[in-house]
């Protein structure tokens, strides 16, 4: 399983990709198998995949709003997921891919640009595969994420 990332003081020193939300948590993809056990482990939750390089300015300015992104919807579920109207796939898994590390497997998943990201959902896999940059996203937000997000089982 894979291991929440470390935290320096800054995103300004060198491994500014380590930095870690406040509440939730971004996980540490290490291997095509740390990806099988993610997606395996959230069930029907929406499992959102930040692939990044350390070298890479794009994949540094967006990764504090993927911090703020895992505060505010990671682990949003119900406290008592048996609870009336309570839905499997509340909440959010988010996970960070260091392409430098794995470029086979990001190569393999599709990925051509930086910084890259793919939301999955259980059964029906992958529901989204797009680049992002800091001017997109706001679009990524309104678009993408609401969409789903959307707590598909609520009346």
């Amino acid at each position: 399983m894979p291991a929440a990332a470390a935290a320096p003081d800054s995103l300004t020193k060198a491994g500014w990709w380590t930095k870690k939300p406040a509440r939730g948590t971004v996980l540490e993809i290490g291997s095509a198998q740390d990806l099988v056990d993610v997606l395996a482990d959230a069930g029907d939750r929406l499992v959102v995949l930040d692939v990044f390089a350390p070298w890479c300015g794009a994949c540094k300015g967006v990764y504090p709003k993927v911090i703020s992104f895992a505060d505010q919807y990671a682990g949003e579920g119900p406290a008592d997921p048996s609870a009336p109207g309570a839905c499997p796939e509340d909440g959010v898994v988010f996970c960070k891919l260091n392409f430098d590390a794995n470029r086979k497997l990001a190569k393999t998943l599709g990925v051509r640009v930086l910084p890259y990201f793919m939301f999955f959902r259980g059964a029906e896999g992958r529901v989204a595969a797009f680049s992002c940059t800091t001017s997109k996203l706001a679009r990524l937000r309104e678009e993408r994420a609401a969409r789903h997000l959307a707590r598909h089982c609520r009346v």
